[in-house]
């Protein structure tokens, strides 16, 4: 099964995780998933200014999408 490659970041100034799929970009966006909004798109802008999310964080977010089928494969820096 193909892997899916997501980096787990901070929105903004909160502690909400925001999972990012660098492999999904379309012009300055790239896809995203978020438990308030579900799948969306985000600015590479938007993207530059975040942080990484803590393991401990994203995990509520990383098993919700592996129970939607979905193998992850979490990098540990942003690459956008």
């Amino acid at each position: 099964m193909k892997q899916t490659r997501v980096i787990f970041i901070y929105e903004g100034s909160t502690r909400d995780v925001l999972a990012v799929f660098p492999d999904s970009k379309k012009g300055n966006w790239f896809d995203c998933f978020a438990f308030i909004g579900g799948h969306s798109v985000c600015s590479v802008d938007y993207l530059t200014m975040s942080e990484v999310a803590k393991v401990g964080d994203i995990l509520p977010v990383y098993n919700f999408l592996t129970s939607q089928g979905y193998n992850l494969k979490r990098l540990t820096k942003k690459v956008f």
